[in-house]
């Protein structure tokens, strides 16, 4: 599992935030939703680009289900990311056990400090 943490996207080299914002805003304004578009561009970009996007909002209202929760992750540091899920996994009635043990048994204890910690400072808020 280790070796799939490392995984990641590089960095777009012709990458241009606004560009890539006015695309997404061209593409949730489509009637219909362009989401080829909106993935294209997304997954193609490392999550330090996708930072600088800042087009979440406008994504949020655009899109629905599984597509709105994968795109607005794409949106999140791993960390964040990685605590919004566990914090999924414990939602509701009863436990995602899948998910819980993965995001624990698979992160150092470094990782899960940094996972706590923005749950902490979530909870600040």
């Amino acid at each position: 599992l280790a070796a799939l943490s490392c995984i990641c996207v590089k960095a777009y080299t012709n990458f241009d935030a606004e560009r890539d914002a006015l695309n997404i805003e061209m593409a949730t304004t489509t009637k219909g939703v362009d989401k080829v578009t909106i993935v294209n561009i997304l997954a193609n970009r490392s999550n330090e680009q996708r930072q600088d996007i800042e087009f979440a909002s406008a994504l949020k209202s655009a899109l629905s289900g599984h597509l709105e929760t994968m795109i607005l992750g794409l949106f999140k540091i791993s960390v964040q990311y990685e605590a919004s899920e566990l914090e999924a996994s414990m939602k509701g009635l009863g436990v995602d056990k899948d998910s819980f043990i993965e995001i624990i048994c698979s992160r150092i204890n470094q990782e899960l400090q940094e996972i706590n910690g923005v749950e902490d400072q979530r909870m600040a808020l």
